[in-house]
């Protein structure tokens, strides 16, 4: 058997079928669980009755188009309202309790969708869009990509106020004003269709908003001044803060507490087994690991979802 691996950046939505992954557990969430409350959430507060959806044919977006939107928006809808958008707020925060009240409910919501997937050149794909029109987009893909896409949306005069576009919100800042990686269009060219439309980036705060005291003892913000200060220190010169901290220090609990449990098994069991004693060929240690994984319960630095405009 294999023991359990525990992962902290791996976001990809099919490494959620047990089936196929029986050992993998992850301290970050998935790309579904993200983005399923947020966007079902908008979606049915604005009453929108006909969006897009453009993704790159990468598993990571293919994943969460295919089990997010599809599974919970029947295609029967057919009429469009312009300017839903007043009263959207600059903001919203949902913590991981409010998220997954979201994802439990029923949702009723007739909405045509018309999907597109991203390939080499993105002309076919911005004129379907113009064909249909379709004002309300919501882009998967790496942020390359959504350059190409904006640089043919320039060129197909499909910009303005009347745009929405929702993005993934790890984008780098100012993103459409970076160095144009796309040929055709100018860096200010793609920022014309960015900044004269409404965009809204949409990512997971690797924070818990929620002020509460870990399992370590301290609040989440109290872990984030710990790592900073010790990021000071002279031995960690040249290394700086990242988004999988707080993911990587819940994964290190995790593996903790689970190993604190199965010395427990082991001792009501009266067996003769340490922990020193696992091996890769040994099946009754590796059982209580996975066992004692599946039920590891804890709070931790990590996760609130987060909404920002661009």
């Amino acid at each position: 058997m294999i023991p359990p691996t525990v992962l902290y950046s791996a976001t990809s939505a099919s490494l959620s079928n047990r089936q196929k992954y029986p050992y993998v557990y992850r301290s970050i969430p998935n790309g579904v669980s993200v983005y399923n409350g947020p966007y079902l959430w908008i979606i049915k507060n604005y009453g929108w009755r006909r969006l897009a959806v453009v993704y790159d044919p990468n598993d990571a977006f293919t994943a969460v188009c295919r089990f997010t939107l599809f599974k919970f928006l029947p295609c029967t809808g057919s009429s469009y309202r312009k300017h839903l958008l007043q009263g959207l707020p600059k903001s919203v925060v949902l913590s991981r309790h409010r998220l997954e009240d979201i994802n439990k409910r029923t949702v009723e919501i007739n909405t045509t969708i018309l999907s597109e997937v991203i390939d080499k050149e993105a002309k076919n794909l911005i004129e379907n869009l113009k064909d249909e029109d379709i004002r309300i987009i919501i882009v998967d893909a790496f942020e390359g990509d959504a350059r190409r896409i904006f640089c043919e949306a320039y060129k197909a005069g499909f910009y303005g106020p009347d745009m929405f576009w929702m993005l993934p919100g790890w984008y780098n800042p100012k993103w459409w004003r970076l160095e144009s990686d796309v040929e055709g269009c100018t860096t200010e060219e793609i920022a014309m269709v960015v900044e004269t439309s409404l965009p809204l980036g949409m990512d997971v705060s690797p924070l818990s908003t929620v002020n509460n005291v870990t399992v370590a003892g301290i609040t989440p913000l109290e872990f984030q001044d710990e790592m900073r200060r010790r990021l000071q220190w002279p031995k960690y010169e040249g290394i700086t803060e990242n988004g999988y901290m707080s993911y990587s220090f819940d994964a290190v609990w995790s593996i903790g507490l689970m190993l604190n449990k199965t010395v427990q098994v082991l001792r009501q069991r009266n067996s003769s087994l340490r922990l020193e004693d696992f091996s890769y060929n040994d099946p009754t240690l590796t059982e209580i690991f996975l066992e004692e994984f599946a039920t590891t319960r804890f709070f931790g630095a990590s996760v609130s979802l987060y909404i920002i405009f661009t």
